[in-house]
């Protein structure tokens, strides 16, 4: 069963080639995803085209585990799916230039799979109407906008 898909849109005053190296660096993305998790299984720094991974983390005190799946990881996009065993989501990144900065527009379709599926994907549309993916991109601004922070603050933790 689908469900509607979330969006949202923003300016960032950076470069779309440092918005998309944050979109695509796992460790660039733990500075703006609204859900703390983990990868595991990538053979490469970044996402690519191709690419896969199983990302694990947190959701209303449960966990969710995903093999995420890159259809494309280009200049100015990032697409991909993530599925999990009851719920998948289709997530897409467009970076497009505009003048100093660049404007991104995020969009996330949210299916679930039975019962529990439909449970869960509603969990996830809760999360997100309550303004998860705006979050993140304004967390995704904040990282593209001040790329020695994640340093700063990985300096800090340790």
């Amino acid at each position: 069963m689908a469900f509607m898909a979330w969006t949202a849109n923003t300016s960032i005053d950076a470069d779309p080639g440092q918005v998309m190296d944050v979109l695509t660096r796992p460790c660039a993305i733990s500075s703006w995803a609204p859900v703390p998790f983990e990868v595991e299984g990538l053979k490469s720094a970044r996402l690519q085209t191709g690419s896969r991974a199983r990302v694990a983390g947190m959701l209303a005190g449960r966990e969710l585990a995903f093999e995420v799946q890159v259809h494309e990881a280009s200049d100015e996009a990032l697409r991909l799916t993530a599925a999990g065993p009851f719920v998948e989501m289709d997530v897409a990144y467009d970076v497009f230039p505009n003048e100093d900065s660049a404007d991104v527009h995020a969009s996330i379709d949210v299916k679930g799979k039975g019962v529990m599926g439909r449970f869960v994907a509603k969990a996830v549309e809760g999360f997100l109407a309550g303004g998860a993916l705006k979050g993140a991109l304004a967390e995704l601004a904040f990282a593209a906008e001040n790329p020695d922070f994640e340093y700063q603050h990985a300096a800090l933790a340790a």
